[in-house]
C-alpha cells in the first residue's frame, strides 16, 4: 500500500539536489517500510478475533469452575456421609 506519490517524491528530491539513483533508492526504501503499517481497519479486525478469543477462554473456564463445584459439592457430601452416618 502506497502512501506516498513515489514519483512526486523522487521528483522533489532531485530537484533538491539528490542524485536520481538516491532519490529511487531513498523513495524504495521508504515504500518498503510503508509496507510494515497497519491500517485502523487490520487494528479493529485484530482486537475483534483477540476479544473473540477471550470470550471463548473465560467460557471454557466457566464450564471448567461448574465441573469442580459440582465435584466439590459431591465430595463434601461424601465425606459429611462417611463421618455422620456411617455408624448407622
Amino acid at each position: 500500500m502506497a502512501l506516498i506519490d513515489t514519483h512526486s517524491l523522487i521528483e522533489e528530491m532531485i530537484a533538491s539536489g539528490i542524485k536520481k539513483e538516491q532519490a529511487v533508492i531513498l523513495t524504495k526504501a521508504i515504500n518498503q517500510s510503508n509496507d510494515n503499517l497497519i491500517t485502523k481497519s487490520d487494528l479493529n479486525l485484530a482486537i475483534s478475533d483477540l476479544r473473540h478469543d477471550l470470550e471463548t477462554r473465560i467460557d471454557k473456564i466457566d464450564n471448567n469452575m461448574n465441573w469442580l463445584k459440582g465435584i466439590g459439592f459431591f465430595a463434601i457430601g461424601l465425606l459429611i456421609k462417611i463421618a455422620f452416618f456411617s455408624n448407622l
